[in-house]
């Protein structure tokens, strides 16, 4: 089976699932899955970026303007 049949398979038994409990626990098993698959670094960005909204939502993030003027001195010693 060629891999876009089964990605259509895949698609049309979702389609069916309309309970969202159910379609959450797919979602974190998929999620799971694919995690698995990712080396040391992949993980760490990924859990680096799905912290961001929370931070961005309590103000904890650095402003561009700053990162950039750090960047900038600290590239400027070199």
């Amino acid at each position: 089976m060629a891999t876009v049949d089964l990605k259509e398979e895949l698609h049309q038994k979702i389609d069916t699932i309309s309970n969202t409990a159910e379609l959450l626990d797919l979602k974190y098993s998929i999620d799971w899955f694919l995690q698995d698959k990712l080396t040391w670094e992949e993980r760490h960005v990924l859990d680096r970026l799905a912290q961001l909204p929370d931070l961005l939502e309590n103000q904890m993030g650095t402003l561009h303007e700053e990162v950039i003027a750090e960047a900038k001195k600290q590239w400027l010693k070199k």
